[in-house]
């Protein structure tokens, strides 16, 4: 999954940036139609820790905003949550690759 992660940043960085860009064509998801595996919350646990460790914050400071904007990339099946960390006047942006997220109900898609 981390190398996932880090090909999530590839991609958003090659798009310059530009997150409306990157999320172009993707789909409005909310927290309670998803869930997530064990290996796709720790590693966005261990992603908080680090980018607070970084950033001289305190972990809460981060996870209080995880329920943030979160959009399904059909495309590719992923999954991409947006959330504000003020501390550090920014956004973050995670993507949960396909098969460690699934929709609650499986009508919505083919996971």
């Amino acid at each position: 999954m981390s190398d996932a992660i880090s090909q999530a940043s590839r991609v958003f960085e090659e798009s310059g940036g530009n997150i409306h860009e990157f999320l172009a064509g993707a789909h409005r998801v909310y927290l309670t139609d998803v869930f997530f595996s064990d290996n796709a919350k720790y590693t966005i646990g261990l992603a908080v820790k680090d980018i607070a460790s970084q950033c001289g914050l305190f972990d809460h400071e981060i996870t209080k905003h995880l329920v943030g904007d979160m959009y399904w990339l059909e495309e590719s099946e992923s999954l991409i949550i947006i959330f504000p960390v003020p501390a550090i006047e920014a956004e973050m942006l995670v993507e949960i690759p396909q098969g460690h997220w699934w929709f609650r109900d499986a009508d919505c898609a083919s996971h």
